[in-house]
């Protein structure tokens, strides 16, 4: 029993920490395994109140509940209005500059039928096998000259596109602009850096503020979708959804466990995310394929509906 308290004393002081991303960036990062620990905390809290060692057992136990909390209202949908137009299927992938799958990504973007794709880690191989393909977008290229990929954005023709840059320290960001069933709306996709270090990390966090900035500037209906490199339950994502006033489409659709593929599922995080504004509803969210890529592929399909 000793050992087993040692594991609940040590998995409930990491738990903890994940809470305070705010304060280093490396706590921060403790918080992409939230469930993975809320099940691993409740088992060995329960099996110590179980043989009676109350204190650990019971401080153990009590972290499990509260990442309960904060886990099982993935689960809870948000409430789909019946009010709406057509659909619009959103596609958000990255794709892994190395990747050489491009005949199965192009087909599964062909067979998907999504109005609009944001393809993170193009590299220009990619930017070929799309142009190619003639699939009928509009075909946006936002990579610099100096940088080896960028994200890629297949759009409807005649939408309205604003490259924010991809350069390092720059928005990472693409904006476009549309009108669907005779409604404003504007979609920004991004892909912040990952977290590897202090400064990327702090990069990360400026370029999801800028987001949130983006966000509170429009006012009809928009939506935030990429590889945010922020899991769901980490400050920086959270920090994002506060400023922006915008709802995550994870809601009612379980962990979203989309990288890295190559590991069991359940060493999965959720990284690949889309965000709403009021005037929206998600009726449909999948994780796609394995297409040779670490991430899986996002697909969202949302209605407009009236503002509420």
């Amino acid at each position: 029993m000793i050992v087993l308290s040692g594991i609940g004393v040590v998995a409930t002081t990491v738990f903890v920490l994940g809470f305070f991303g705010n304060t280093w960036w490396g706590f921060d990062l403790v918080s992409a395994y939230r469930p993975q620990m809320t099940v691993l905390l409740g088992i060995v809290g329960a099996w110590l109140l179980i043989v009676r060692w109350w204190r650990t057992g019971g401080v153990t136990f009590v972290a499990a509940v509260v990442g309960a909390i904060n886990v099982i209202p993935m689960w809870i949908p948000n409430p789909v209005a019946t009010n709406a137009t057509d659909e619009l299927k959103i596609i958000s992938f990255n794709l892994l500059a190395a990747n050489p799958r491009f005949d199965d990504v192009v087909q599964f973007v062909a067979e998907s039928e999504a109005d609009l794709v944001f393809l993170h880690e193009a590299s220009r191989p990619w930017e070929e096998a799309f142009v190619n393909a003639g699939l009928g977008y509009e075909i946006h290229n936002n990579r610099p000259d100096n940088a080896i990929f960028a994200t890629l954005l297949l759009a409807p023709p005649g939408a309205e596109v604003i490259n924010y840059g991809f350069e390092l320290d720059g928005d990472r960001s693409v904006e476009v602009h549309f009108v669907h069933d005779g409604v404003d709306i504007s979609v920004l996709g991004i892909h912040p850096l990952a977290p590897t270090n202090e400064r990327y990390a702090e990069l990360r966090d400026h370029q999801l503020g800028q987001a949130a900035e983006w966000s509170a500037s429009i006012e009809h209906r928009r939506i935030v979708t990429g590889d945010f490199n922020a899991p769901t339950w980490s400050w920086a994502f959270r920090h994002l959804q506060n400023r922006s006033g915008l709802h995550n489409s994870q809601r009612g659709f379980g962990l979203g466990l989309s990288f890295p593929t190559t590991t069991s599922v359940f060493l999965r995080t959720s990284i690949d995310h889309l965000l709403y504004s009021d005037g929206l509803t998600v009726v449909d969210r999948v994780l796609g394929p394995d297409l040779g890529s670490d991430h899986l592929p996002l697909t969202v399909t949302l209605l407009v509906t009236e503002r509420s």
